[in-house]
């Protein structure tokens, strides 16, 4: 596949290569930049808003961040260093600064430099009259001790953050309505599967890729789900949501700390994306910019950043099931809105306005990084205005040199904007600093973010406060505990919503469950997951069945941690206490039975109630069992409950009219592949005088209806695969069944009996296959052809023997991935065979030389499709062909031709994070090859070279190993003349 690094936030975000004026001496911007006036006036907001100038030079430069204090004080964080140091050798040069409007015309005139030397800072939070700072590798506490707003105290909160490059590093910090700061992981240079380790507060925690959360007062450092790349935020309920350079916006539907309760069953993307499709339109009106290579943007996402939830009603007024969702997307120079409506247990996004965008700017500097709901009301919007923001290490080596006077430009510069609505004042800010509890409490009910989380900060420091005496700090904790309790009846959902995630967990609770507010009815059952006492968890069972998917969802994960019971309970008592819990559960998966979502849900908190909830789930129906079989099947076999087992299995050989069904069959045969894959099989599980050797016992009967189906033509090809794939799983049936498959391979056969041909074979893992495979692989298909050899490819000894027919037969159909996939395996006898058979690549600079000259061409875009589609397709997706496996091609588009170039002839030298192909051998003799796409506690997400996807749980995999190198093979331009090396080019530069 093109490996080709997307515009990327935070800093690159994409963004240009600005315009060079040519022939000039020295090389200038072809396009000044504006005053702060002119910046202004070069912004244009939606009808009914307008934009007011915040802030700007010389009180502030090169932000990239902002919060407000309890005073209501601006603080900055300002990436001076950006992108190479101050020095252009990394020297450390990022700043903290506070900004006041002493004299409340709404434009800040006083700055002060609280903090600076700091490494690329990216994010921050204002605590405790300090400032919590990310700058990787640390993150830093900074204080003023001495009263001189200056920060003289600097304390190392968390370290061990990925450094890399300055565009991929943990930012965020923002507060979570359950008292933890979240943060962002960044790019994360490894991508998924890094191994990152935080250290602090005298602990170590691996995040590896994952997003990740904080108490900054006592630590208890979580993996997230994640990673969002520049922006980790929520809304009012505490949903969180994450952005990446080519997506906009993404829900986190799945907490990773429920997941990973669960080991022993894989689960699947945390994250539904929201705007879609990838790299999403979008609608400036910045002129299109004239870049050293002659080629225009693509009017699409390829460097979203902050990606946020409105959480005020000045802008908006508050509807019921939507959101007011804002990306930032500084390549365009705008700000897109979109409205988010609740969808089952997630949301759908669709663009709010016509064009432009919510606020666009005609000035090619303006570079919109951030958006926050600011104290006032108003969409806060931080421009770090800059000329190119491109990291260097992205550009042409030939032009690399050549920019360095631009690499800078905009150092001087910065602008903070705020849009308000028209015909009403912005919302005053009423400085916190010394309100009491009740006060404090009063403004929960506030409809404003800043003033919600703030008051609820201060909460926590007044009940847990620093430096002040026990006696005293006593009686604090108690004022504010009672303020919360009275706050549990405010009229304001959103005050009753924070009172009780700040409560301790209490039998009183659970009264909440009848509260009108779904957020706040969520928040009740994650609160009596701290609750020790049964009887209060049994009065809320009724949520299983609420009305709205949230709450649902919350309950199926909140039951996993039901599970503290008294001593004193009997062992009747205790099944029957797991018995309710477990049927209950098992309600919400009737309600959704195809949801993959809730099935995570459901299985996060199978452990504890497990033989319930499988028996529940086994009479729920054949839809809701086949959604949950393979799931509980793992679990069963894991913890070796024979009696789950029984219920699960018994409705496959139960016959129905006519016999027995694909579904059937093929549920039998995946519940003894799981038996292989822990080392047991059918007639050891028999011997035993319980339901299970009973239930396996019958299943002979599925067997011989099996063979006979097998061999009659007539029977629809469903059928007969299904049974296929059940007689291949035991030595007695097996031979035959392998006979029949046999000629199901021959040419003349229809293409999908031949690919349920190999499937079936395959899941034997039979030592004849190889041979039955490469027999036929000659006369067959490229769809079938390409199907047996990745089945070769799948075991260390089928691969070998692919190797031997290969040394024969030399004109064997690989591809350039299969090539680079025997090259690159983790077995060291695959590899020297493969480098003994193959032929060695071409040097990659010698293959560059050689297409070279392709530079100096005019290509034909219609012919770079043809070539394209022959070539890519196997990995990436255009104009509705390919697989979509490779970064998406819209986000390399303002690459110059150079780059492209290099990237197509040499994809291993820059492969973009989350783009290292991986090896991973399983337990079971299987090995995967491909890209891990997403990274829970519990399992890990690969893309395979097909386009497929296979969730594997982390206890499954023997060995995973980075090849170091991009999925995307070398090779791929074998044949291409200068001439199709342009064409390809100018295709890509054309989309």
């Amino acid at each position: 596949m093109f490996r080709f690094r997307p515009l990327l936030p935070l800093i690159c975000y994409g963004c240009s290569l600005a315009g060079i004026i040519e022939g000039a001496e020295e090389p200038m911007p072809d396009y000044p930049p504006l005053s702060p006036e002119g910046g202004l006036q070069s912004i244009r907001v939606s009808e009914g808003f307008r934009v007011e100038l915040a802030a700007a030079e010389p009180v502030t430069a090169d932000p990239v961040a902002i919060d407000w204090d309890l005073a209501g004080r601006l603080w900055v964080v300002e990436m001076a260093d950006y992108p190479s140091g101050m020095d252009d050798e990394g020297k450390p040069g990022g700043r903290v600064r506070v900004l006041e409007d002493r004299d409340g015309d709404g434009r800040y005139e006083t700055s002060k430099i609280f903090a600076e030397g700091l490494a690329f800072p990216n994010g921050l939070l204002t605590w405790r009259g300090g400032v919590i700072v990310t700058a990787a590798p640390d993150i830093l506490l900074l204080r003023d001790t001495d009263g001189d707003g200056r920060a003289d105290a600097r304390e190392t909160l968390l370290s061990g953050l990925s450094e890399g490059n300055q565009q991929l590093r943990a930012n965020g910090l923002r507060w979570g309505v359950d008292g933890r700061v979240y943060c962002a992981a960044g790019g994360h240079d490894g991508g998924h599967a890094a191994d990152t380790v935080l250290r602090g507060f005298g602990e170590e925690t691996a995040i590896g890729s994952r997003d990740f959360s904080f108490d900054p007062d006592a630590g208890k450092v979580r993996a997230e789900s994640g990673p969002s790349q520049f922006g980790r935020n929520r809304d009012d309920n505490g949903a969180w949501f994450g952005t990446q350079n080519s997506r906009a916006l993404w829900h986190y539907v799945l907490e990773d700390r429920y997941l990973v309760r669960n080991p022993h069953v894989p689960a699947p993307d945390p994250a539904n994306l929201l705007v879609r499709p990838v790299n999403a339109p979008v609608f400036p009106i910045s002129p299109a910019e004239k870049r050293f290579h002659s080629f225009e943007n693509a009017g699409h996402f390829t460097s979203a950043c902050s990606g946020m939830i409105y959480r005020d009603d000045l802008l908006f007024p508050r509807r019921e099931g939507e959101r007011d969702a804002f990306t930032c997307e500084p390549f365009h120079n705008l700000v897109q809105h979109n409205v988010l409506t609740e969808s089952g247990v997630t949301f759908t996004a669709r663009r709010a306005g016509g064009e432009p965008d919510f606020f666009a700017s005609s000035d090619r500097w303006c570079r919109p990084v951030m958006c926050r709901t600011g104290p006032d009301g108003a969409l806060w919007v931080v421009d770090m205005y800059r000329y190119i923001i491109e990291h260097p290490a992205w550009l042409p080596d030939d032009s690399r040199d050549g920019l360095l006077p631009f690499y800078r430009l905009g150092d001087d510069r910065g602008r903070i904007y705020r849009v308000v609505p028209e015909g009403r004042a912005r919302r005053e800010v009423v400085p916190m600093e010394g309100f009491s509890a009740e006060q404090l409490v009063a403004a929960l009910a506030s409809p404003n973010e800043w003033v919600r989380d703030k008051a609820q900060m201060a909460l926590y420091w007044m009940r847990e406060p620093q430096g002040e005496g026990p006696d005293n700090s006593g009686r604090v904790a108690a004022a504010v505990e009672d303020a919360l309790r009275a706050a549990l009846n405010s009229p304001h959902a959103l005050a009753r919503l924070t009172a009780v995630s700040m409560l301790p967990a209490a039998a009183g609770t659970v009264a909440l469950r009848k509260d009108p507010a779904p957020g706040v009815r969520q928040m009740m059952l994650r609160k009596l997951e701290e609750l020790p006492t049964h009887e209060a968890v049994l009065e809320v069972l009724e949520l299983a069945v609420d009305p709205h998917p949230f709450v649902r969802l919350q309950f199926a994960f909140s039951a996993g941690s039901w599970t503290r019971l008294p001593e004193s309970m009997t062992p009747g008592e205790r099944d029957a206490f797991h018995e309710r819990i477990g049927s209950a559960v098992a309600k919400v998966a009737a309600a959704d039975p195809g949801n993959n979502y809730v099935r995570a849900a459901v299985m996060s908190s199978a452990l504890p109630h497990f033989r319930p909830l499988a028996r529940a789930l086994a009479a729920a129906g054949v839809e809701v069992l086949g959604a949950y079989a393979e799931d509980l099947i793992a679990v069963a076999l894991a913890v070796e409950d024979r009696e789950a087992l029984a219920s699960l299995l018994q409705p496959t050989v139960a016959p129905e009219a006519g016999g027995f069904s694909a579904v059937q069959m093929d549920g039998l045969a995946r519940l003894l592949l799981a038996f292989e894959a822990k080392g047991l099989s059918r007639a050891g599980l028999s011997g035993r005088k319980d339901l299970l050797s009973k239930v396996l016992g019958e299943a002979d009967r599925v067997f011989a209806f099996a063979a006979r189906e097998l061999r009659r033509d007539s029977a629809p090809l469903e059928r007969r695969a299904a049974a296929a794939a059940l007689l291949v799983r035991e030595s007695r049936t097996r031979a035959a069944a392998l006979k029949v498959l046999k000629e199901w391979l021959r040419a003349g056969n229809d293409e999908t009996q031949r690919l349920a041909a190999v499937r079936a074979m395959v899941s034997s893992g039979h030592a004849t296959v190889p041979t039955l495979l490469l027999r036929e692989l000659s006369s067959s298909s490229p769809q079938t052809g390409r199907a047996m050899v990745d089945a070769l490819l799948s075991r260390e000894s089928w691969s070998l023997a692919l190797m031997d027919h290969v040394r024969a037969h030399p004109a064997t159909p690989l591809d350039s991935v299969q090539k680079a996939r025997l090259m690159q395996s983790e077995s060291e006898a695959v590899r020297e065979r493969a480098e003994a058979v193959l032929k060695p690549e071409t040097s990659r600079k010698a293959a560059i030389g050689a297409l070279r000259p392709a530079l100096g061409l005019k290509g034909s875009a219609v012919n770079g499709r043809v070539l394209f589609a022959t070539r890519c397709i196997a990995c990436h997706e255009a104009d509705g062909i390919g697989h979509a496996i490779g970064p998406d091609l819209k986000s390399v588009i303002s690459h110059p031709a150079e780059k492209l170039l290099t990237s197509i002839v040499d994809p291993s030298l820059d492969v973009q994070p989350g783009y290292f192909a991986f090896n991973a051998g399983l337990k079971d003799g299987l090995e995967l090859y491909g890209i891990i796409t997403s990274e829970t506690g519990n399992s890990l997400t690969f893309r395979l070279p097909d386009g497929s996807e296979r969730l594997v749980a982390r206890g499954e995999i023997k060995k995973l190993e980075s090849t170091g190198q991009s999925l995307m093979p070398a090779g791929l331009e074998t044949g291409w003349s200068p001439q199709d090396m342009a064409d390809v080019i100018a295709w890509l530069q054309s989309r």
